[in-house]
């Protein structure tokens, strides 16, 4: 999936996911473990990360899914997958 992509984020764990309106389905999350996508390559890891969306639109425009399935928290195994519609917003570094 990663080779796709010309420019995106990598989302590992989040810290803090939040919902700012629960029935509309807007959400938005600290990234704690994330990594920047360029030109279909890793680059680096991310600091001071939030993303935000619709749950809605972004379910409704996956672009891929991975095969295997990934156990998270100890209690769901989920696959990989690929969305766009996500909004992504980075403090810069001094």
């Amino acid at each position: 999936m990663i080779r796709g992509i010309k420019d995106g984020l990598v989302v590992e764990h989040l810290l803090g996911a939040g919902q700012s309106n629960i029935l509309g389905g807007d959400f938005n999350a600290n990234v704690l473990l994330g990594y920047r996508i360029e030109n279909g390559e890793v680059t680096g890891r991310v600091k001071n990360t939030v993303i935000s969306g619709n749950v809605y639109s972004v379910l409704k425009n996956i672009l891929a899914i991975e095969r295997e399935g990934h156990w998270v928290g100890g209690s769901l195994r989920t696959p990989a997958f690929c969305v766009q519609d996500v909004s992504e917003s980075t403090k810069e570094s001094a």
